[in-house]
């Protein structure tokens, strides 16, 4: 019982050894990390900002694409002129002799 306080000062003796050696490495450390964090979130929003510019021009050529589409679709339903027809091949001759 008495001898608690010699389990206490071993532990207060190697926590003090260890911050001795491991602290000044992090602390020279920390200002390696934070610029790398900067620099890591500053290529990400760069990364951001092309995919978000590839999905604007996806998402305008999309709806130019399907106004064009809704447009022809409109014309051709407006004008009794126009017959929708469908053409196959029935009988393709050959010309090879």
């Amino acid at each position: 019982m008495g001898y608690s306080f010699i389990y206490l000062f071993c532990v207060l003796v190697l926590l003090m050894l260890a911050l001795r050696f491991f602290l000044p490495f992090f602390i020279y450390l920390f200002p390696v990390l934070v610029i790398l964090w900067i620099i890591k979130a500053i290529f990400r929003s760069r990364k951001r900002t092309h995919q978000s510019k590839e999905d604007q021009a996806y998402y305008e050529q999309h709806s130019s694409y399907q106004n064009q589409q809704a447009t022809y679709q409109n014309h051709q339903s407006s004008d009794p002129d126009i017959i929708d027809v469908d053409y196959k091949v029935v009988d393709e001759e050959d010309n090879t002799q």
